[in-house]
């Protein structure tokens, strides 16, 4: 029993030598690289070895770069003097949170784009009220803008909330689509530098709250629709109260606290 013993060990021995001697040979066989030296695959090679990196290793070279990309703040000087109201206080009523949107658009077809802003307002909303309103700018050029809000009749003093811009008449001049907390509004290009509010029987005057808007000719009849994204059932009276009871800090309700409301597709 003790002879199986020490020949059993013996070829345990023997294998292990093994195992050791070849994992030298072939930790041997490797190249030295310095873990801290770039390399990049060499040209490739025709014939057998095409597709494959050539054996030729040399460090790596930053880049260079001919011309160097930056961006100008050209707000001052520009004439635009448009600042947002969210319509948040301190019961943090729930649209106050997602800001308002921005049109860019020719609407005067002089080859430059203007600038056609959204703002909310206080809650609860007050229609009389000439503090905040949207405020559009026409591009003079040379990053100058002047504001034309007034000449163009697009001053909606509602809480807007998004802004799309197309040619729902094809008549050359691009319209504007206003989604609002309340009815929706499209204003109509005259033109001549005005627009015209057009009335609710036109049909497109969703007055769930709406979010954003597309337009778009998904029946391919050469006329443009118009998707609505709404958002969601809230009002002044249903407004829930969010956050730290104990501490006396109120915050904004997540989106889970408000019931969702379907979208809406309006064909031309």
């Amino acid at each position: 029993m003790r002879q199986i013993r020490v020949l059993i060990l013996v070829v345990l021995a023997a294998v292990f030598g093994f195992v050791v001697l070849r994992l030298q040979m072939r930790w041997g066989s490797q190249p030295d690289i310095q873990p801290d030296t770039a390399v990049e695959p060499g040209p490739l090679q025709s014939g057998p070895m095409q597709g494959q990196a050539a054996t030729s290793q040399k460090a790596v070279s930053p880049p260079v770069f001919e011309k160097t990309l930056f961006l100008v703040d050209q707000q001052d000087g520009s004439g635009i003097r448009f600042k947002h109201c969210s319509g948040t206080s301190d019961t943090k009523p729930f649209p106050s949170a997602n800001g308002s949107g921005i049109a860019a658009l020719d609407y005067d077809t002089d080859g430059l784009y203007d600038l056609y802003f959204a703002t909310g307002t206080p809650f609860p909303i007050d229609p009389d009220q000439a503090e905040h309103s949207n405020r559009i700018y026409r591009n003079i050029g040379n990053w100058k803008f002047e504001d034309t809000t007034e000449l163009a009749r697009l001053g909606h003093n509602g809480f807007s909330a998004g802004l799309a811009a197309g040619d729902v008449d094809n008549d050359g001049f691009p319209d504007l689509y206003v989604t609002c907390f309340g009815k929706n509004y499209l204003f109509q290009n005259q033109g001549d530098g005005t627009f015209v509010r057009l009335p609710d029987s036109v049909g497109v005057s969703d007055e769930r709250w709406s979010a954003s808007a597309a337009f778009l000719d998904y029946d391919d009849d050469g006329w443009l629709d118009i998707y609505v994204c709404n958002y969601a059932k809230w009002s002044v009276e249903t407004q829930r109260w969010c956050g730290n009871r104990d501490l006396n800090i109120r915050t904004h309700c997540n989106p889970h606290s408000v019931e969702p409301v379907p979208d809406a597709l309006f064909r031309n």
